[in-house]
């Protein structure tokens, strides 16, 4: 809680400093990982103006131990968000094709089932619908095929 209580103002680093023991001594228990991983996830998501640089330089600064723990923690959640925007986009673009080839071939009246097939996130089932378009010549035909 005191770490979160500064993370707005010039206070961070004394916030940091009095939080980095004790996350020390919760990384040797059980759950501490997820406690750290939490708190640094509230930093790197909330606290928008700290970049992974300035985390790990603010921390060097309080204990080196303390450093390596969140910024092992903080590179993860980094890639991990990384590769999670790059599914999202995945998505996304397949959305936007999907939309392009039904109302190329179905016109508008394809509004109604584009919405349908905006709620789908599961990129194989996308695949699936992209590929079923090439297969039907009508509207209904695609519609009933796609069990929504």
């Amino acid at each position: 809680m005191k770490l979160i209580s500064h993370i707005f103002d010039d206070n961070f680093d004394n916030g940091l400093r009095e939080v980095l023991p004790l996350l020390i001594e919760l990384r040797e228990k059980t759950t501490g990982p997820e406690y750290i991983e939490t708190v640094v996830k509230y930093i790197l998501n909330i606290g928008e103006e700290i970049s992974l640089n300035e985390l790990e330089q603010k921390s060097k600064n309080i204990s080196a131990e303390g450093s390596a723990v969140i910024m092992t923690i903080a590179e993860k959640i980094y890639h991990d968000g990384k590769e999670e925007g790059r599914e999202e986009g995945k998505v996304e673009i397949m959305h936007e094709m999907i939309e392009f080839a039904l109302e190329l071939k179905f016109g508008l009246r394809s509004k109604d089932i584009i919405e349908d097939i905006k709620e789908i996130n599961d990129y194989n089932k996308l695949e699936e619908i992209k590929q079923a378009i090439r297969n039907y010549d009508s509207l209904e035909e695609f519609t009933a095929s796609l069990n929504l």
